[in-house]
């Protein structure tokens, strides 16, 4: 699971986001800077295939150990729960 799914998508894209929020202009939040990023939703896309990936392990975990599935299956909204709870 790690080496399958997670590592491969931190590889590519902690070293992207860590250069761009190092380029973040001062008097710009990191939330604002985020926003303005060109490859915000291309990441959250491969989030989310990520977050698909790791519930269909937790389910096979969950049935070879003979529990419930213990996930959510309901996705995050596109921008994610931060910014969804702060347009409330």
């Amino acid at each position: 699971m790690l080496n399958r799914a997670l590592r491969p998508l931190l590889a590519r894209w902690h070293p992207e986001l860590g250069h761009y929020e190092s380029t973040r202009p001062a008097g710009v939040s990191a939330l604002d800077n985020e926003r303005n990023w060109d490859k915000a939703q291309e990441l959250r896309g491969a989030l989310e295939e990520l977050r698909t990936t790791l519930v269909a392990y937790a389910e096979l975990l969950g049935t070879v150990a003979g529990v419930p599935s213990p996930v959510d299956r309901s996705p995050f909204p596109v921008d994610g729960p931060e910014l969804a709870q702060e347009r409330q």
